[in-house]
């Protein structure tokens, strides 16, 4: 047989594949645990925010998540337990099997800087893609879904309950008509660039080297606000209640992280610039830092900050991006 037969043989069978995915996917959703489950107001989504105060892109430990927060109940969500990060995968895609979350390196203890940032991208580039690849999934059933109406099919009521379900997490009133949760979802329901990400997490956890990222597993800072749900900061304020959020694995913060981009209000700017890639725009991480304004204090510097460490790294990213994509690294730490 010649090659490009085998060839076109396989690639016929990519589509029976990702459908066969999605219908073994409706009949395997679950329910989200932890306080993430709080009933909040649909139109302003309450989820982990960012911890604010000063940062450095440097290298060093640096436990910038011990100051201030936004001062309006609309801009500082209530933030989910430590009982949150025990989620395995999102509600959507909880059927698939995924290998144990590597455990954070010892960062703090790789003396060269250029060894330490290297590490770092690897270690976080194989989070990020893993996190991204439940959310694609999510997406295709979604525009499945979307699909499915335009010609005129109904949805069965596994369909139905899946949609709930993802509706719940992503902060969006299920009982709204199914056209509209739709067409919300998909706005959320979306990736986030890794460079970006990867960029906020050297800032936020000082290129794995703070205290919070090493003791709590917490890559970006990420605030709670029950007793006892995480860290507190040692210069906490006498009448503050927040601790810094501790998880059970780096990709759970990973994963708290990007449901917070999603779904928090103070991101709308972010979601809809990521929203013009429908319009065939091309959204990367330098220009949708901007819709990031308020992830922390420092503002336009904070935005300069990110732009920078995605310039000066892009040879490093693309080495981790090579790295994922041949060997497939979840579940082995970077080193």
């Amino acid at each position: 047989m010649s090659t490009n037969s085998t060839h076109s043989r396989r690639s016929a069978l990519i589509p029976a594949l990702l459908l066969a995915c999605l219908f073994a996917g409706f009949h395997h959703a679950r329910s989200p645990i932890g306080s993430q489950n709080r009933e909040q107001k649909a139109d302003e989504p309450v989820s982990i925010a960012s911890s604010i105060g000063p940062v450095s892109a440097d290298e060093g430990a640096i436990e910038h998540a011990e100051s201030g927060s936004a001062s309006s109940s609309e801009d500082v969500p209530v933030a989910a337990s430590a009982g949150a990060s025990q989620t395995s995968s999102s509600a959507a895609t909880s059927y698939i099997a995924t290998p144990p979350p590597p455990p954070l390196p010892r960062f703090d203890l790789i003396r060269d800087s250029g060894d330490r940032k290297r590490d770092f991208y690897r270690f976080m580039c194989q989070l990020v893609e893993a996190e991204n690849a439940l959310i694609r999934f999510d997406r295709l059933r979604l525009d499945y879904l979307r699909d499915r109406l335009g010609f005129g099919s109904e949805l069965s009521e596994s369909h139905r309950d899946w949609l709930r379900v993802l509706a719940r997490r992503y902060r969006v009133d299920a009982d709204k008509p199914t056209e509209e949760i739709l067409d919300r979802l998909f706005r959320r329901v979306d990736t986030v660039p890794d460079e970006l990400a990867i960029a906020q997490a050297a800032i936020e956890s000082a290129w794995g080297c703070s205290r919070f990222a090493r003791l709590g597993n917490n890559i970006y800072g990420q605030w709670c606000f029950d007793e006892g749900c995480g860290i507190v900061p040692g210069d906490r304020s006498a009448k503050a209640t927040h601790e810094v959020a501790a998880f059970d694995s780096p990709r759970s913060s990973v994963r708290a992280y990007l449901l917070n981009l999603n779904t928090h209000g103070s991101y709308r700017l972010f979601r809809e610039l990521r929203s013009q890639r429908e319009q065939n725009e091309i959204s990367d991480g330098h220009a949708l830092a901007a819709g990031l304004l308020r992830y922390s204090e420092l503002g336009d510097e904070y935005i300069r900050r990110l732009r920078l460490i995605m310039r000066q790294n892009r040879y490093l990213l693309q080495l981790s991006r090579i790295a994922y994509s041949a060997h497939g690294e979840l579940g082995r730490s970077a080193g």
